[in-house]
């Protein structure tokens, strides 16, 4: 126990340490779980190392496209007494990244991520416990050139083709740096596994400044997670929650998913679909296909709520991709 409480130690001095180095962005992710490390960077802790790519386009009335691309690597890191068994042993977890947003060529923000985790087991039935840090350095880009903005409304809103003519010809750029922190509890048997962690986003409150004609402090955000999946034969099904504070508002996603195993021998297929829920925002679908070391993923969102109701079309395609690495 005393070996560990200097683990935990140096955890918190490298928080320190990484605070001005690195960065990630709000969430807008619908592949939560595999996003799961910008949510809570003490979450799904996993033995082996990866590395992880997803690519989010979403559109407006096929007018306005959204663009994010993040990119990312999970490295796990050990004492050589302790690799054979990994799994019974506690191990580091370093995430270093980056990714970008474009939102019609107007905001523009690039972003890197740094993070350093440590899972410890709690028993020998599989309960282990994991606390995480990020730091974040956030830049972003405002440029209102050429926009035009209507100034004539009535009851149901602005109308449209009427406008004074007048341009705003605004440039802005900002960054800041935010600090997060993350832990979970998770379980792992032969045929069950479960997990529920707890996060906090923005923990340091940064200042957000545009060109000095407005100040804001970003609030401290709160995220919970959970998760579960049972594991057969040849079948999985597994089920999350991800719950995540967002300015005024409360981001609610659950989903469930069932991977089927194909075929036998050296090469480990799967084929998998999944259903989720945005609350209040849109129905999302996704399939999977796993070959040996590699997982290649596809999700679709589909409007709902009360952007549908507007009679706005809003769709979103999200691409994911993960490579598995050695020991």
């Amino acid at each position: 126990m005393k070996h560990n409480m200097k683990k935990i130690s140096f955890l918190i001095a490298a928080l320190v340490m990484t605070f001005g180095f690195s960065n990630a962005q709000d969430l807008n992710f619908s592949r939560v779980e595999d996003a799961s490390t910008f949510y809570n960077p003490g979450l799904q802790i996993k033995s082996k190392s990866t590395l992880n790519a997803l690519h989010r386009n979403v559109s407006f009335d096929n007018s306005i496209a959204i663009q994010t691309t993040a990119a990312w690597a999970n490295i796990v890191a050990t004492s050589k007494n302790n690799r054979d068994a990994i799994e019974d042993k506690g191990y580091f977890n370093f995430t270093v990244g980056a990714s970008t947003d474009n939102a019609g060529g107007v905001l523009k923000t690039s972003n890197a991520v740094l993070g350093i985790a440590y899972s410890l087991p709690m028993s020998k039935n599989g309960l282990r416990l994991a606390l995480g840090f990020q730091s974040q350095v956030y830049s972003a880009n405002l440029d209102f050139a050429g926009q035009t903005f209507p100034k004539q409304f009535d009851q149901f809103g602005f109308l449209p083709n009427v406008a004074p003519g007048d341009r705003i010809y605004t440039v802005g750029s900002n960054q800041w740096v935010s600090a997060n922190a993350g832990l979970s509890l998770s379980k792992t048997s032969e045929k069950n596994a479960w997990y529920i962690g707890a996060s906090m986003r923005h923990l340091n409150k940064p200042t957000v400044n545009w060109q000095s004609l407005s100040t804001f402090a970003m609030p401290s955000s709160l995220g919970i997670q959970a998760g579960y999946t049972h594991m057969g034969v040849t079948t999985q099904t597994s089920g999350y929650v991800f719950i995540t504070q967002k300015a005024n508002a409360t981001e609610y996603i659950v989903g469930a998913r069932v991977q089927q195993k194909i075929g036998t021998g050296a090469r480990d297929i799967k084929v998998g679909a999944g259903v989720g829920y945005r609350m209040g925002d849109a129905m999302i679908t996704s399939i999977d296909f796993m070959w040996s070391k590699t997982t290649f993923g596809v999700s679709y969102d589909f409007s709902q709520g009360d952007i549908k109701t507007l009679g706005i079309a809003k769709n979103a395609v999200e691409v994911g991709l993960k490579y598995t690495l050695k020991k």
